[in-house]
């Protein structure tokens, strides 16, 4: 749930899978500080380095695809694929615990703040108004 919305992770992937860049996407809900429910988290494999894709694009994208309770505030880019359990369901658990904190995986990770209208790389700085709950998710 984010924002007193029950919002589908398979629904999220298969409309983030649906975009041209984006080759494999795991959906999962992270804890934001100070907030209500577990926002969106996309971790993506891409088509094409990070700093090449048309992030532009792809706001208008998931802005015309999905609600807006239901747009991911995180994406972290990897290039290798998800991995899977023995039936082939994504592991979460260890892209939940580690979530948006640069400190636990190298991994580029955008973010989607409030009031802006696309994604931003995350900085440290960034990341610690996050936590420290200056902005109003």
């Amino acid at each position: 749930r984010w924002k007193g919305e029950n919002v589908s992770t398979t629904e999220v992937e298969q409309i983030l899978d649906g975009f041209e860049q984006i080759v494999e996407s795991v959906v999962y809900g992270v804890e934001i500080p100070g907030t209500n429910g577990r926002a969106g988290m996309a971790e993506l494999r891409l088509d094409r380095p990070h700093e090449e894709v048309d992030w532009p694009a792809l706001c208008a994208y998931l802005k015309r695809e999905l609600p807006p309770y239901a747009i991911p505030v995180f994406l972290r880019i990897t290039d290798h694929g998800v991995e899977t359990t023995g039936t082939f369901k994504h592991q979460k658990n260890k892209l939940k615990e580690e979530k948006y904190d640069l400190n636990q995986h190298n991994d580029p990770v955008y973010v989607l703040l409030p009031g802006e209208s696309c994604y931003q790389r995350l900085t440290p700085e960034m990341q610690a108004d996050i936590d420290g709950n200056k902005h109003r998710f």
